[in-house]
């Protein structure tokens, strides 16, 4: 039985990437797509507490976009919660990369994303990874394309099976984490 030993990848421009955000541009020089790690949309968030108006300031070091606040730790990280929804959705919208979360530090919080956005989210980052159209994921899936434009669209409800079907042609399952 022979062994084989994965290749050496280097990272050009390593520390000017990560200082960017550019997990897409790494991704991209080591040769790997997110299909090699699970795709996973609870992002960790600073909560500040605000000396002057009280509650809490809430910042998201993954989408520096998200900032909101609250006046108790389960409102504040409730807006953050919506704040991400808006910003993911914004991103996926405009065509931009959907950022991976970091490991969670001690200090942070969690704010999740509601399943159907993760689940768009999920799906625009796999299409991209493949080099798949929308045209080409309605034909796929046996769908007009009108309904393959809606089923991205972040701003029109799609029922779960939906997204989860054409994850599925994409070569993808969904897996459930209640916490």
């Amino acid at each position: 039985m022979s062994v084989t030993r994965p290749t050496s990848r280097t990272l050009r421009n390593f520390k000017n990437q990560l200082k960017a955000r550019r997990y897409c541009g790494i991704l991209k020089q080591l040769a790997l797509t997110r299909e090699h790690i699970m795709l996973q949309f609870t992002f960790p968030v600073v909560l500040k507490p605000d000396k002057k108006d009280g509650g809490f300031v809430v910042t998201c070091r993954d989408v520096p976009e998200v900032v909101t606040q609250g006046e108790t730790i389960d409102e504040a990280i409730n807006e953050a919660e919506g704040a991400l929804q808006a910003a993911i959705e914004m991103r996926i919208e405009d065509g931009m990369c959907v950022p991976v979360p970091s490991a969670r530090k001690r200090s942070e919080h969690l704010a999740c994303l509601p399943v159907g956005t993760s689940m768009k989210a999920a799906l625009t980052v796999s299409m991209r990874e493949q080099n798949v159209s929308k045209a080409e994921l309605a034909r796929r899936l046996g769908l007009d394309e009108k309904e393959a434009r809606r089923m991205l669209d972040p701003k029109h409800e799609t029922k779960v099976p939906t997204p989860e079907r054409a994850l599925h042609a994409l070569g993808k399952r969904i897996e459930l984490v209640v916490v």
